[in-house]
């Protein structure tokens, strides 16, 4: 829509108050820790590069992160 790109995030509500219960996303941390570390260094590399370094993160981490993570938020409203 409107050539942008958006991650989708995670957000709970409770039902019964409409208030938040959990949210979660844009990323897992460690991909988030890589995305503000390029935006503070962005001229020391191409963001073609960097795009590929994540990517790789991504693929060397198969999910597992996301997974903890999800798992943490759904503990957390037990």
């Amino acid at each position: 829509m409107n050539d942008t790109r958006s991650i989708p995030k995670l957000i709970i509500i409770e039902k019964e108050s409409g208030n938040v219960a959990a949210s979660w996303g844009p990323r897992p941390s460690a991909a988030q820790d890589l995305v503000v570390a390029y935006k503070e260094n962005s001229e020391e590399e191409s963001y073609v590069d960097f795009q590929a370094r994540l990517q790789l993160w991504y693929t060397k981490d198969k999910g597992a992160h996301t997974l903890a993570e999800l798992q943490e938020v759904l503990d957390s409203l037990s």
